[in-house]
């Protein structure tokens, strides 16, 4: 599958088009992901990763528990200890786009950009 393999990823809690020009609202936190068969495994500086992953034809759909390890830094979400999130995108190549919320809050979305590093 195109998804298998090790990611770096880049947040940002915002995305829209302006004036023929995409901007984000960057948040200057990344991380990495590994997507291995239908599985997922992560993390970042203060959570880390468990999920799954399903391609098909048309894209990719994620769906990642969070859960906090250390204080280090403040959530993208405030005091928000555990998560899940459902994101949907695409996987071009070596670059995967995500757009997601949290499960049960769709108003509290998050965009990812990623980067295979490592093709499975």
């Amino acid at each position: 599958m195109a998804a298998e393999g090790l990611w770096t990823v880049q947040f940002s809690m915002s995305e829209e088009v302006q004036g023929g020009l995409q901007v984000e609202e960057e948040i200057n936190r990344g991380g990495v992901l590994v997507l291995t068969g239908n599985r997922l495994y992560g993390g970042g500086i203060s959570f880390y990763f468990i999920g799954t992953y399903k391609e098909t034809s048309s894209g990719i759909t994620i769906t990642v528990n969070a859960t906090r390890y250390n204080d280090i830094v403040t959530g993208h979400f405030g005091k928000l200890n555990e998560g899940r999130f459902i994101f949907n995108g695409t996987v071009a190549g070596k670059t995967m786009k995500l757009q997601g919320h949290v499960e049960d809050n769709p108003d509290k979305k998050m965009y990812i950009t990623a980067e295979q590093r490592v093709e499975l």
